[in-house]
């Protein structure tokens, strides 16, 4: 529906391309402009199949890229390398955009409000189905980044509220239960996932790991409700469920489940 209702508005997306286009022909240096330029432009081909910037993108990425490799300005350098891999997710490979974006995480100063920005426009790339692996990379660059961000902050501010029973560690779902220095059977687990639900690799893990008492909050009771018969399955036994209308007069719905085993 996204990508169908992008292509309806072709005139208004032709519009603020050349609304960019021709703020960054006046100031060849403001790579901003370009980028945002020569993103609508590859946008507008992918969803309209439709070729009549082909000239002007292979002279502008050009440009784009010299203007950003040329930031002289510290406090600018995230966004210049950040505009390398908006570049690279448009026209290079999985392997130099995650490359790319890498070198611009390490600028990032743990910004988290400067490393999701970049992350919502791949969310937006992804979901209009535009070069996806490409966009999957670059995904994955900023999830890692986010997760060791968000460790980082909950530590903070576990000590700012004095909490000394408290620990955070960074990692994968895929991999998160690995060497924990606790039994699953001692043990509650809080899952929060994205819309998409559990990936049946972790929801392995997870059985495997075998926690007492598993709360599972969801923002999409539909893979909520596909995840829960997996958790049947493994012996949990489903003991409360509690929706939450958080988005009223949409049909948007949040929904909390708890699960205990055996």
């Amino acid at each position: 529906r996204l990508r169908d209702d992008a292509a309806h508005e072709d005139a208004l997306l032709r519009a603020a391309i050349e609304s960019y286009a021709t703020g960054y022909r006046r100031n060849p240096s403001h790579y901003y402009s370009g980028i945002n330029a020569l993103t609508l432009m590859q946008l507008y081909k992918h969803l309209l199949n439709d070729v009549r910037y082909d000239a002007e993108m292979a002279l502008m990425a050009g440009a784009v890229r010299y203007a950003a490799l040329n930031e002289r300005d510290d406090k600018q350098r995230y966004w210049a390398r950040a505009t390398i891999g908006d570049l690279e997710a448009l026209v290079g490979t999985p392997a130099s955009v995650s490359e790319a974006y890498k070198e611009a995480i390490a600028l990032a100063d743990r910004n988290w409000v400067n490393l999701d920005s970049c992350r919502a426009q791949l969310l937006m790339l992804r979901d209009l189905g535009f070069r996806p692996e490409a966009v999957a990379a670059g995904i994955a660059a900023f999830d890692r980044a986010l997760e060791e961000a968000a460790a980082r902050k909950a530590a903070e501010n576990a000590t700012l509220n004095h909490l000394l029973n408290c620990r955070f560690i960074a990692g994968s779902a895929e991999s998160i239960f690995k060497n924990l220095p606790v039994k699953g059977a001692e043990s509650a687990v809080i899952v929060d996932p994205p819309r998409k639900g559990c990936d049946e690799s972790f929801l392995r893990q997870l059985f495997a790991f075998g926690p007492r008492t598993v709360v599972y909050v969801s923002c999409d009771p539909a893979t909520q409700m596909r995840d829960l018969r997996a958790f049947l399955a493994a012996g949990y036994t489903l003991t409360a469920v509690q929706p939450f209308d958080l988005f009223p007069q949409t049909r948007h719905l949040e929904c909390v489940i708890t699960l205990r085993r055996g």
